[in-house]
């Protein structure tokens, strides 16, 4: 083989890996310019791509933790003793969280710290400030 066709296909070679890593680049970043979606509950498959199973990729960003489920379980346990009601109405969060699909029987005792306490008057008046300042509803 002469030397012209070998660095011919060298060029070659080298456009077509350089496309392949820009293209997925570019995928890569179509992905993560969603903002990410709060999930009260993770009850997906991490495989789970546009609805279909067997494609195999993640089509966006989804933010989800354990440690707020236990803790609304443990208020429906200890305060509540039932599933949490909003005078207002509940929201799909809510309806969610109320199912229990996380619990502490699914963890290792020793892999988590849960303390339950009341609030006391001036912390209560004090999330009262805070929420009309910033006007949190909750």
């Amino acid at each position: 083989m002469n030397k012209t066709l070998k660095i011919l296909i060298i060029m070659i070679c080298s456009i077509a890996i350089l496309s392949g890593v820009v293209f997925a680049a570019f995928k890569i970043y179509e992905n993560l310019q969603g903002e990410a979606e709060m999930k009260p509950t993770f009850t997906g498959n991490i495989q789970e791509g546009n609805g279909n199973v067997e494609t195999g990729a993640i089509s966006s960003n989804k933010v989800w933790v354990g440690t707020f489920n236990l803790a609304w379980n443990e208020l429906m346990e200890e305060v509540t003793k039932e599933p949490v009601e909003f005078e207002e109405g509940n929201s799909a969060i809510v309806d969610e969280l109320n199912k229990q699909t996380f619990t502490k029987e699914m963890l290792n005792e020793n892999s988590y710290p849960l303390h339950l306490r009341h609030l006391s008057l001036k912390t209560q008046e004090l999330l009262e400030i805070t929420k009309m300042k910033y006007h949190i509803l909750f």
